[in-house]
């Protein structure tokens, strides 16, 4: 998020976050931090990657910036695609499986499909390990 306070059409608001008014800015970047691919979001607009309708119709909002970008990765199977929980879930992954695209993120739990995935409350309950084990 790019800090801004005046006005303009695509400037967004971000509730609880320390810059809560500004660009949200898009970037693909490399494990060395290139940047491949930059967008600033304007709203919503549709993906030109073809997912099933099924599937496309049940994408959270951030998926169709995953799969815009995904679109110029040359060769799919040699790279993975890392990204936050605003950007994961269980459809979008489902996507990326069938385009040959690698993918993993990390996950909110109300985007997990009730999946096998041990509950959030479980774990906190666990006690740890030490770091050093």
């Amino acid at each position: 998020m790019v800090k801004y306070y005046g006005h303009h059409s695509a400037k967004q608001f971000t509730r609880g976050k320390s810059v809560r008014f500004g660009y949200k800015d898009w970037m693909l970047c490399s494990s060395d931090e290139f940047c491949y691919l930059f967008d600033t979001y304007c709203g919503a607009k549709p993906t030109s990657v073809q997912a099933p309708t099924k599937i496309k119709t049940s994408l959270p909002l951030g998926s169709p910036v995953v799969l815009d970008f995904a679109k110029i990765i040359d060769a799919p199977s040699d790279d993975v695609l890392f990204f936050d929980n605003h950007f994961t879930s269980h459809d979008l992954l489902n996507v990326l499986r069938k385009i040959i695209i690698r993918a993993t993120g990390t996950v909110r739990d109300n985007r997990t499909k009730k999946g096998l995935l041990v509950p959030a409350k479980t774990i906190k309950k666990k006690k740890r390990r030490p770091w050093f084990l």
